[in-house]
């Protein structure tokens, strides 16, 4: 069975980019666009890895992945943090929502691809 990646990422375009990538290294790819989604789409199956957009429609995926790492059923699922606003104090916010890493957009395929391996 491959491994599950979920894309959390409310523009087309990025989320279009993201799925390429992604499902060309062989993983298999469900997606969200809002904190919302995201909660479904656990509900139907829990990912290796999930790609979380920080500024969504309904919320902060932030705060998204921080109420992940509070629940046990997602224990070993890494988190990147995915934002076009690359500053300090995100990349903090970042860890201490207790994600894996921070992946600035456009995406660096050099650095998103180490990431899903981990």
């Amino acid at each position: 069975m491959s491994r599950t990646v979920l894309i959390v990422e409310d523009h087309d375009l990025n989320r279009q980019m993201l799925r390429m990538v992604v499902a060309a290294e062989g993983y298999e790819v469900v997606e969200a666009t809002t904190a919302a989604e995201v909660a479904e789409r656990l509900a139907e199956r829990i990912p290796d890895v999930i790609l979380m957009d920080i500024h969504l429609p309904d919320g902060d995926g932030l705060d998204v992945a921080r109420r992940l790492r509070a629940d046990p059923r997602h224990d070993g699922v890494k988190i990147y943090a995915v934002t076009a606003y690359l500053m300090g104090e995100v990349a903090d916010r970042a860890r201490q929502a207790g994600c894996d890493g921070l992946l600035e957009k456009p995406i660096d395929t050099e650095k998103l691809l180490p990431a899903l391996r981990a």
